[in-house]
């Protein structure tokens, strides 16, 4: 044991203001450093941009203006074109190419170069550019056009379009470059131009105009690019001007106005470029100037501005260029927090040219700027304060891998593999404590495992180096190693966990031996596992130490579960995994322990979550199947209503144990990362909770993570028929009618949640009322398709949820109607049954007629009157048979796939209905399989729909060919199969079957003489009556394990329940 001076270890710290606190209510505070408490109690969080750039699909990075429309879709206006945003794809309206016709030239935008846009308040959208206005179209998707015309004084009065403004009046308003205002009337399309003269002060003071905004008293406020803003007089026409004034500081600051806008308090803001922001004094018709002052960090960042914005939160942002970024105005400080891009810093602003700011009806921040696209801030990835080392800022987390935490009143100790950091919550200043080899009392090894108070102003430190007490008062290091030659030392110096029970005992877990310290005698007691005494601890590499409310110890290692040691006896009772027992603990790997209110233990282990029931000794097992996101369960925290917070591999999930539901949480709500590290996590005496991972460090309060309540509008993005697109409009909310012929039954749908947070979280549910019986829950994917749908009405129902899981009240529906065939007809089969009847009448009335006629004839030509008569009814019985074998064509068409043959949904319902009705009845077992081809949509789209067809033929018969004749096999869909096999007794059974399957299918397929194509397959099934007693059920949930199959790899095999059939 030996001390030494704080002097001799490594300690840097410089203050650096680092957080914003309060971001997630308005308004936005600078953290005050000088007041205490300030980080944790304002909640502090670092302001995180996401980029969408080209690379994403955006036409191009200059973004100038954004909206979002009546539908939810965000429209993105560049300097190529203009974009609609789904979350997952953009689609790009340009100008077209001029046909033979002319006929492309009038439906595409009239310039490439998109200013300005603005959505009426009937809901049409008006798209401004730099070669005139338009008019978009959502049912046909195209676009009206209304250009300047030099010989029409009610045209347009020049092209560049910068400007758009609808008034409470009903007038709209377009504001031009170089020709002044336009006011259209929408009903005959004509403009009424308002200019400039310079011999007449009451008309606009200049014709470049840059924005247009209305007051609450319903007046206009025209700005101009040179000469200040204007105020619309409605009653007499005219223009009143506020310019700058060198002699006068209350005057407007500049000439150059880029952005007018009036407040949700009413009051007006100017933006300028070169003198700041504005601010009008309604009552003194003077101006409040903010500037930028190199001396004030809280003063904005630069007086270069193109766009101010007011959030739906009531806070200010301004936009600036030159290298500004974003300014944020604190109304109540009035000052301002700026925000610009920092190098090597991902999550910052990618370009500091802002051009445009916008808020969605989500609550998220779009910020587009000059050369780096749209920035995205979404306050609800705040919810998560993320701490992490910043590359040339010493004021930060020396290292990104973190190990464990403790909290002594405001400073916070972070264990990680660069040495320990100290956290002041106050001043946001660290101090970094490493090892010094020149220092044989430093810190052991910068490698910090686990720390833990001993109550006496000790912290308890386990390294790769030792064992260590920290001072916290004198900050000073005592160091306990490993000596072979001395007993009472500790039995290594890889220290892995140090845990201080309530009896002052240090329990010190090693690589090799459990240690238990009595730091008043110095004295090390060693348990280390006997294999010939069952008593003995049954492992010697500790991964947790954790003590109950009965004071019982217990202990978890690497491979032999946990132990609970009795004090009294100093026996050890071993609980372990056992394949035998299904109450048993679900794997013997436990890494962190945790007790509830009711005295449950909890265990986050390799293999899920564990419940175990103190009364019984029986564990209870939670698993990905359940709802969690990864098996893997590093961390363990109760909160104060009992719920459980976890790290896992896969981000943080929060059990609810009363519903037993799973929240979970990812990277995209702003975690440092998917994965998180065992022993890496701590809750504070207030609820503070800390998870540490491999890229930094989470924190936050369990109460303020609140889910989102954002209803967002779902949308069908796309409609396929016979795998062409068919432009079917985006009128919403009303439904969209198709009509369709008897041969267009091949229907494909692409649908979005416009949730812009996280949209690969959006989930989706989808129902074709008429063919489907229930709603189909699809999880993420967003695509659907029916294939050889009969002719009648049917309505297509989609909904999803927003990125919380949270489902929307919104449905997008289409209405859709299939003609039958003329033979598919009534009508038609009325007249094949009245020609038959009057053909046999008028067969019986000739033959009457024409025996009375010549009766006398008729003895004489008996014989060949009944030849007659016999070839007359071998034609009618030839054309019964005709009329029986086109009744069972239509029936075969009904019941079986036109390509391949197999029977189709409908039959494939019927016959596994029956054998599941027989099987409940006999006691048998049945397995689905569905069947998805990978890599079939390549070979559509490169080869063409005749390869695909050729390649779906030879699929269905090679599966066909491996089945035994009481199984059932029907095609689904375009690429997808689903099989029923009888007397499913095992799972080796159907996964031979399946493995075999995708071998088969495998076999490059030879379309033709000169081209052979390769496909693969993935396979999911499901067991009746294990995974569920209803088709539906069965199908649907053996989708959802063929979708499990996809995600893990190509040509993969997977049931739904793996944890009931092992691989």
């Amino acid at each position: 044991m030996n001390k030494c001076p704080a002097m001799c270890c490594r300690a840097t710290a410089i203050i650096v203001s680092l957080w914003l606190a309060g971001l997630q209510s308005a308004p936005i505070l600078a953290a005050d450093a000088t007041s205490p408490n300030s980080v944790d109690s304002q909640r502090a969080s670092q302001v995180m941009f996401d980029h969408i750039t080209v690379s994403d699909g955006l036409s191009q990075n200059s973004v100038e203006s954004i909206l979002q429309d009546a539908c939810g879709y965000l429209w993105i206006a560049t300097q190529d074109g203009l974009n609609r945003y789904d979350g997952y794809s953009f689609t790009i309206f340009r100008t077209h190419t001029v046909d033979a016709a002319g006929e492309s030239a009038r439906h595409g935008l009239t310039d490439n170069t998109v200013w300005a846009l603005f959505e009426d308040s009937d809901g049409v959208l008006w798209v401004g550019t730099a070669n005139g206005l338009n008019r978009f179209n959502r049912a046909t998707e195209t676009f009206s056009h209304f250009q300047h015309q030099t010989d029409n004084e009610r045209s347009l009065s020049h092209p560049s379009v910068r400007a758009l403004f609808e008034d409470s009046h009903g007038d709209f308003w377009v504001g031009t470059a170089r020709g002044g205002l336009n006011r259209l009337d929408r009903s005959t399309g004509l403009f009424t131009p308002f200019r400039h003269d310079p011999d007449d002060k009451t008309t606009l003071s200049s014709d470049r105009i840059s924005s247009i905004a209305e007051d609450a008293h319903g007046v206009l406020w025209v700005g101009t690019e040179d000469a200040g803003i204007n105020r619309f007089d409605r009653e007499h026409g005219t223009f009143s001007r506020f310019q700058h004034d060198p002699m006068d500081a209350r005057s407007l600051s500049s000439d150059a106005v880029t952005r007018v806008v009036v407040d949700s308090h009413g009051t007006l803001w100017v933006a300028t470029d070169g003198g700041g922001l504005n601010r009008r004094d309604a009552d003194s018709a003077s101006f409040t100037r903010y500037m930028h002052d190199a001396r004030d960090s809280g003063s904005i960042s630069s007086n270069h501005l193109r766009t101010v914005y007011e959030d739906s939160r009531g806070r200010l942002w301004t936009g600036h260029v030159r290298g500004g970024g974003v300014s944020l105005f604190d109304r109540t400080a009035d000052s301002f927090s700026r925000f610009t891009s920092r190098d090597r810093l991902c999550h910052s602003l990618n370009d500091d040219f802002v051009l445009t700011i916008y808020e969605d009806r989500g609550g998220i921040i779009w910020i587009g700027t000059h050369v780096g696209g749209l920035n995205r801030f979404d306050s609800h990835k705040t919810r998560f304060e993320l701490y992490r080392n910043e590359s040339r800022n010493e004021n930060s987390l020396n290292n990104n891998t973190v190990r464990s935490f403790y909290r002594d009143n405001q400073t916070l100790y972070i264990g990680t593999e660069g040495g320990l950091n100290a956290l002041d919550l106050v001043s946001a200043e660290f101090t970094h404590y490493t090892h010094d080899p020149n220092c044989p009392n430093s810190l052991p090894d910068n490698t910090v495992r686990s720390l833990h108070p001993d109550g006496n102003g000790n912290l308890w430190i386990a390294t790769h180096g030792g064992l260590s007490r920290f001072d916290l008062a004198k900050r000073t290091f005592t160091n306990f190693l490993h000596d072979p030659q001395d007993p009472d030392s500790i039995s290594s110096n890889a220290v892995w966990r140090v845990f201080v029970d309530s009896y002052g005992l240090v329990w010190v877990g090693t690589r090799d031996a459990l240690n238990v310290l009595n730091p008043d005698s110095g004295r090390v007691d060693r348990f280390v596992h006997d294999p010939s005494d069952a008593r003995t601890i049954a492992g010697d590499r500790i991964l947790a130490i954790f003590e109950d409310r009965d004071r019982n110890m217990w202990f978890s290692t690497v491979t032999t579960g946990v132990n609970r040691y009795d004090r009294a006896t100093g026996v050890f009772t071993n609980f372990t995994h056992d394949s035998t027992d299904a109450h048993s603990l679900s794997h013997h790997t436990v890494f962190s322990i945790a007790e509830d209110r009711d005295g449950n233990l909890w265990m986050g282990t390799r293999g899920g979550l564990n419940k175990l029931d103190r009364q019984s000794w029986r564990f209870s097992h939670y698993r990905e199947a359940d709802g969690l996101p990864n098996d893997v369960i590093y961390g363990l925290l109760i909160d104060d209503e009992d719920n459980i917070w976890m790290s896992t591999n896969r981000g943080i999930s929060k059990f609810d144990p009363i519903r037993e539901t799973f929240t979970n949480y990812s990277s995209s709500d702003g975690l440092q990362s998917e994965e998180f590290n065992n022993g890496a996590f701590y809750q504070s005496p207030d609820g503070q909770m800390y998870f540490g991972g491999v890229n930094g460090f989470n924190s936050f309060h369990p109460k303020t993570v609140s889910e989102s309540t954002y209803d967002p509008d779902v949308v069908i993005t796309r409609f396929e028929v016979l795998n062409e697109e068919v432009v079917i409009g985006s009128a919403c909310p009303d439904t969209l009618a198709v009509e369709l012929s008897h041969d267009e039954n091949y229907l494909s749908f692409e649908f979005a949640s416009l949730d812009f947070s996280s949209p690969e979280r959006n989930q989706y549910a989808y129902r074709l009322e008429g063919f489907d019986e229930d709603w189909i829950h699809s999880g993420s994917r967003r695509y659907a398709n029916y294939t050889n749908l009969p002719p009648g009405r049917f309505t297509f129902r989609v909904r999803g949820t927003n990125s919380d899981g949270r489902w929307s009240s919104h449905v997008a529906t289409v209405s859709i109607r299939i003609a039958p065939a003329l033979w598919q007809t009534a009508w038609f089969r009325a007249m094949i049954a009245v020609g038959m009847v009057l053909f046999i009448g008028g067969v019986y009335r000739f033959k009457t007629v024409h025996m009375r006629r010549r009766s006398s004839e008729l003895e004489l030509a008996v014989e060949e009157r009944t030849e007659r008569l016999k070839r007359t009814n071998e034609s009618l019985e030839q054309e019964i048979e005709h009329r029986k074998l086109a009744e069972e064509e239509i029936r075969r068409i009904a019941y079986h796939d036109y390509l391949t043959g197999l029977p189709n949904r409908r039959l494939f319902t019927h016959l596994c209905e029956q054998e599941i009705a027989d099987s409940k009845r006999n006691g048998r077992t049945l397995a689905i399989l569905f069947v998805d081809l990978d890599r079939f949509k390549v070979i559509n789209d490169t080869h063409g729909h005749d390869a695909g067809d050729a390649v779906l033929i030879q699929v269905a018969t090679r599966i066909t060919s491996m089945m035994r004749e009481s199984d059932v096999i029907c095609r689904i869909g375009g690429d997808e199969f689903v099989l029923l096999l009888r007397d499913a007794r095992d799972c080796h059974a159907v996964e031979t079957v399946a493995k075999k399957m995708i071998e088969a299918i495998e076999v490059p397929v030879e379309v033709s003489q000169t081209l052979s194509v390769q496909i693969g397959a993935s396979i999911g099934a499901s067991f009746f009556p294990a995974d569920d007693d209803q088709l539906t059920g069965l199908i649907a949930k053996a989708d959802e394990a063929m979708y499990q199959a996809k995600q893990g790899a190509k040509d993969r095999f997977s049931f739904f329940d793996q944890a009931a059939c092992p691989q």
